[in-house]
């Protein structure tokens, strides 16, 4: 009962085990004094050579170190065979009796009868789509996102199976349905990374943005950073999201918000605590915030 058993090393699996991870070394230890945390066993299981192969290498290699330094039991280049009867069994030697396995290993296509062969790969279930979204042999049928493998230069394997490939790729769609409509010409889809972030721990995180790189603290903080500057208020030349936990004092000025500043998260999840606050003033006819003080 105190094995947990994660299959897949990506984003999910890996937030999976370290948030097990934090929950051992922080919450239990502190909410039950008299159990023995280290008795809990966390193992990760994944078919390739590295945690997170969506991601760089340099991303790969410190979210494993973050997650073996949290205590998580890494198992790579090692495929599930069967889970039967509280046993995860794989295709090498590895057998571990556990009541908690959890399957996180990605997604599949649901095919659809009829299709061509040369249309639908079999092994990954995906069906092979033009630069438009055609499904291959076809004029008429389309496909996007987890469904849809469209070969690149830069993405010879297909988009990662995320969901702004397929956010992107129904918008591109949409589009190109119109321009049938208006026989005009069709727009080939361009994908546009926005980055990758992977959160293991309590300031232990790995974020792609291009051929940028980075991770830790600066990695777990910086999207909070962004989150409280877009999501509290709209930053739009003066238009306030003015909502009753963070609106102080409305003037002519303009209007002072008291944001609740994260720096470091508690050890103790159930007593939550504020580091500082930052006090931001907006004017009324800008297009950003004044920081006033501290």
């Amino acid at each position: 009962l105190l094995r947990f058993v994660i299959a897949g090393a990506g984003p999910t699996g890996v937030e999976l085990s370290g948030a097990l991870a934090e929950l051992r070394s922080n919450v239990l230890q502190a909410d039950y004094p008299d159990m023995d945390t280290s008795e809990i066993e966390i193992h990760l299981i994944e078919g390739a050579d590295r945690v997170l192969p969506p991601f760089s290498p340099q991303s790969s290699e410190k979210a494993q170190k973050f997650l073996e330094d949290m205590g998580v039991t890494i198992h790579l280049e090692t495929f599930v065979g069967n889970y039967e009867n509280n046993t995860v069994t794989t295709k090498g030697d590895l057998v571990l009796d556990t009541a908690t396995f959890i399957w996180s290993a990605g997604v599949t296509g649901a095919s659809i009868d009829g299709f061509e062969e040369t249309s639908l790969l079999p092994k990954l279930n995906r069906y092979k789509v033009d630069r438009y979204n055609r499904v291959a042999g076809f004029q008429n049928i389309y496909a996007i996102g987890d469904i849809a493998l469209m070969e690149t230069e830069d993405f010879p394997k297909g988009y990662p199976q995320l969901a702004q490939p397929a956010i992107q790729q129904g918008k591109n769609l949409a589009k190109n349905f119109k321009k049938m409509l208006r026989k005009e010409e069709l727009e080939p889809f361009k994908y546009f990374d926005k980055g990758s972030m992977a959160t293991i721990g309590r300031n232990k995180a790995v974020v792609d943005m291009g051929k940028i790189h980075f991770g830790g603290f600066l990695a777990s903080t910086g999207p909070t950073v962004i989150s409280i500057m877009i999501k509290q208020p709209d930053l739009s030349c003066g238009r306030l999201n003015r909502t009753r936990s963070s609106q102080k004092k409305i003037n002519k000025k303009g209007t002072v918000f008291t944001v609740p500043f994260l720096l470091a998260p508690p050890k103790r999840f159930d007593t939550p605590r504020l580091v500082s606050k930052l006090k931001i003033r907006f004017q009324p006819m800008s297009c950003g915030p004044a920081f006033v003080g501290r």
